[in-house]
């Protein structure tokens, strides 16, 4: 009868439409976990092209919600870097390195290459979406300058 009783709750619970602070505790969490599972993943992966820019045909990086993929650019001081940005979430994203780069807001299903130079000073910058909320929910990464 106990388990009858907790399925019932279970079922009750889960049919339940999620208040708005229930909603925000989900979303803190995902947007709180992204950047742990996207650390491992980049450490656990092989290759790739989580690299700098440079003399090959740059480095793709992919956005979503609320995501770089790859989160991590490594560049040499004063290295011409060529990023192509490809959109494959639903809403607009943009490219922001303080006093370095900002690009245009790329649409959903778009791509969009910037070039820009990485600062002299060795050092890691961080980079992320500007578009309101999106750096708040985890949307960041590391550019690494040698």
């Amino acid at each position: 009868m106990a388990e009858t009783r907790g399925a019932r709750l279970s079922e009750k619970s889960l049919a339940a439409p999620l208040t708005r602070r229930a909603l925000l505790h989900r979303s803190a969490l995902l947007a709180l976990s992204l950047p742990v599972v996207s650390a491992a993943l980049a450490a656990c992966g092989g290759g790739g092209n989580g690299g700098g820019g440079g003399e090959g045909g740059g480095t793709t990086i992919r956005m979503s919600e609320y995501q770089f993929s790859p989160n991590t650019l490594t560049a040499s001081a004063g290295q011409e870097v060529k990023v192509t940005l490809r959109n494959e979430g639903s809403l607009e994203h943009d490219f922001v390195i303080d006093n370095v780069i900002t690009s245009d807001l790329v649409a959903p299903g778009k791509s969009l290459e910037v070039t820009f130079t990485a600062p002299s000073q060795p050092g890691q910058y961080e980079f992320y979406c500007s578009v309101p909320g999106h750096r708040e929910l985890g949307m960041v990464g590391t550019l690494t300058v040698q």
